[in-house]
């Protein structure tokens, strides 16, 4: 599938807007806004999905799970190693042949901005922030999405936290149906305007 097929499907008609400022990002201007998605977690409702799917094949995972992952370069492993051993981030993934195939992340402590952003916003101490997913293109359309994507609520309340939170880019709309199907509400919006190496943030209520 070309690569604008698979934009057309995440956007739709917005997809000539989105190549019009990702043309702009490499003259490093950048305008865009974040859908905040918010949802309050309760062990009841995440042990009643979860007994209901199987889940034997996501497990935690650990440093040395990435090493063998020709996909990831040296910037990349460095960033995984920093936010696995800090204690700030945690990761669950997929195997298959022994493979790494799917993997996820949940965040603690900031929400990582997309694009390039240097400033991060705090999470509450009642906060954790899905991102970060990534699935082999063999492997998509097996849900191992939204599998992984209970397990790492699970593990938000495991940590005392009761609210995940989701980032989603405005007008992709089908990553805005996944969270409204999960149950997630948008809590409000995060503005990124950046002018060459100037940020601009602002967070709107919804």
């Amino acid at each position: 599938m070309s690569r604008i097929k698979i934009l057309y499907k995440q956007f739709g008609l917005g997809v000539f807007n989105h190549l019009i400022k990702s043309a702009l990002r490499r003259f490093g201007l950048i305008y865009e806004t974040l859908l905040v998605f918010e949802k309050h977690l309760n062990y009841e409702d995440i042990n009643n999905r979860l007994s209901k799917i199987d889940i034997s094949n996501v497990k935690r995972l650990t440093l040395a799970d990435f090493e063998f992952l020709s996909e990831l370069n040296q910037t990349r492993k460095e960033l995984y190693k920093k936010r696995i051993e800090d204690g700030s981030y945690i990761v669950f993934g997929i195997f298959n042949n022994n493979k790494l195939v799917y993997y996820s992340w949940v965040s603690l402590i900031n929400i990582g901005l997309p694009f390039g952003f240097e400033n991060k916003i705090k999470l509450d101490k009642n906060q954790a922030l899905l991102e970060g997913a990534f699935c082999d293109p063999n492997y998509r359309g097996l849900g191992y999405h939204s599998k992984v994507n209970l397990v790492r609520q699970k593990a938000i309340l495991d940590t005392g936290r009761t609210k995940a939170k989701v980032l989603v880019i405005k007008g992709n709309t089908p990553a805005i149906k996944v969270q409204l199907k999960s149950d997630f509400i948008i809590s409000n919006k995060i503005v990124l305007h950046k002018i060459f190496n100037k940020e601009y943030i602002k967070i709107q209520k919804n």
